[in-house]
């Protein structure tokens, strides 16, 4: 297996670890058996355990952004459309996870590790920043489309949108079921993003 593709597996085999034990009770150890790979090996591609994490994330992060980009940045359809196909997307991946599974694994990852590493939280603080970002674009065309009313805080809105999905995982994840999910994606369309 060439070197970038040994690290690709090692990246990926121990994102799995940290979702599967947390940041804290995942040990480099952990992470090397489910890659099949020596301590040493590992030691060799990463310099810690935080700098494993964030190229983890940075991964996993680099997965999704053909998604968003996809659906937010899909011009030949309305900017409400696209955040719709965004969300439509975000609500589908979760229907299709066990109830362990349900919710932002990135989210889920940031709660737990940020509270260990400042390097963490700031780079999943960047992750969320690009998404709301990419939704303020949409929702800053909406108004100009006429979608949306002029005097629209979109970058407030996009914050507000991004943080209640967010919240709707988390909610998910104790109660075991998508249905927070479904309702916030119901409530926004119906009562915030009316078209």
């Amino acid at each position: 297996m060439a070197k970038a593709s040994l690290k690709s597996e090692i990246l990926c085999k121990g994102f799995q670890v940290f979702l599967e034990k947390g940041y804290t009770g995942a040990s480099v150890r952990d992470i090397s058996v489910a890659a099949g790979v020596s301590l040493g090996t590992f030691t060799g591609h990463f310099a810690s355990k935080e700098a494993f994490a964030i190229e983890a994330l940075n991964l996993y992060y680099s997965a999704l952004q053909p998604r968003i980009a996809a659906t937010l940045g899909d011009e030949s359809v309305t900017p409400i459309k696209r955040i719709k196909a965004f969300l439509d997307n975000k609500c589908d991946e979760t229907s299709q996870c066990s109830s362990s599974d349900l919710g932002c694994h990135i989210s889920g990852f940031g709660v737990e590790a940020s509270k260990h590493s400042e390097a963490i939280r700031l780079r999943v603080s960047e992750i969320f920043s690009e998404i709301e970002e990419a939704l303020t674009v949409c929702l800053k065309a909406a108004v100009k489309s006429g979608d949306l009313a002029k005097n629209t805080d979109c970058k407030a809105l996009s914050g507000f949108i991004y943080g209640s999905l967010q919240g709707a995982y988390l909610q998910s994840q104790i109660e075991k079921n998508e249905v927070p999910v479904k309702r916030f994606r119901k409530l926004l369309f119906s009562n915030i993003l009316q078209t």
